[in-house]
């Protein structure tokens, strides 16, 4: 039978903390006592620190040992798993929109997305394990510890800054990766070239399903395939990160920034925001101010 894992199915007992965003998990062994797990909208990065484990991903087989790192990509099978009775680990699970939300979608990213697809067990160096352990570290003190204001801000630039470095780290498997790209792939990588490449964002799906030559349903089906997501909601995560730029570093004003990004009327621009935002562009651009001042 298939469980699916999902951060709000991680009981208590195998997590030293859990939000529904982010779990720290400290009880690997039992948590996959299940006997089939489907990561279902999470990702799961494993560093062992000591023992041995083996376990078959989509019917491969990976055998873990210390200073390695698995990585366990939203909608794939975790069966046959085994560890050593000295067995232990960090153990990191970030929902996927979380993920989304932090993580810049980048071409070298997409490129890294794709070494963990291919290549989900890979060996770390010296370097790499200590960096681990240290962000690992701080961000657990910091999530587990009495809240903060703006500890949601201060654990997004920790993650955010531990992504940008840990890449560097991993960037030669990258390099090393042959790019495999199946045509959904290249399709959906070809699709995120042309939204990072363009300002402002058109925020039609048949203005880039025009270019590649395929319909917007099937960029649709490409985009939820590849990203969990649709076209149009990965349309909308570049304009909100753009408008979200423009409100918090410039002081242009709200019809400027409409103009600029390509909306027909500042009503329009308004309309676009609450939806999006749930306040007006004033208050978001308030909110944003007293959240990062400066």
């Amino acid at each position: 039978m298939k469980y699916p894992l999902t951060l709000d199915g991680i009981k208590k007992e195998y997590a030293v903390f859990n939000n529904g965003e982010i779990a720290l998990i400290n009880n690997l062994k039992d948590l996959s006592a299940e006997r089939e797990l489907v990561t279902d909208g999470v990702y799961i990065f494993v560093l062992c620190t000591g023992g041995k484990a083996t376990v078959s991903m989509n019917n491969d087989r990976y055998e873990i040992a210390p200073d390695h790192l698995f990585v366990a990509p939203p909608r794939v099978i975790l069966h046959e798993t085994m560890f050593s009775i000295d067995f232990e680990c960090c153990c990191v699970a970030v929902s996927n929109r979380y993920f989304q939300k932090v993580i810049p979608m980048h071409e070298n990213f997409w490129d890294l997305t794709i070494l963990f697809e291919n290549s989900p067990l890979v060996p770390l160096d010296q370097a790499g394990v200590e960096l681990f352990h240290q962000y690992y570290s701080l961000i657990r003190a910091k999530l587990v510890a009495r809240p903060i204001p703006h500890i949601n801000e201060v654990v997004r630039s920790l993650i955010l800054a531990f992504i940008f470095e840990f890449y560097d780290t991993l960037e030669r498997f990258v390099k090393m990766a042959p790019k495999s790209f199946n045509s959904s792939q290249r399709i959906f990588k070809t699709f995120i070239d042309l939204l990072i490449g363009s300002y402002p964002k058109d925020r039609r799906i048949s203005y880039y399903a025009e270019k590649m030559a395929v319909t917007p349903k099937y960029l649709s089906v490409i985009c939820k395939k590849c990203a969990d997501q649709t076209a149009s909601q990965m349309i909308d995560r570049y304009v909100i990160r753009d408008i979200e730029y423009l409100l918090r570093h410039t002081q242009k004003s709200l019809k400027e920034i409409a103009f600029e990004l390509g909306f027909p009327s500042i009503s329009f621009f308004g309309k676009y925001v609450r939806r999006h935002f749930g306040v007006s562009p004033t208050v978001l651009r308030q909110n944003l101010s007293s959240a990062n001042p400066g």
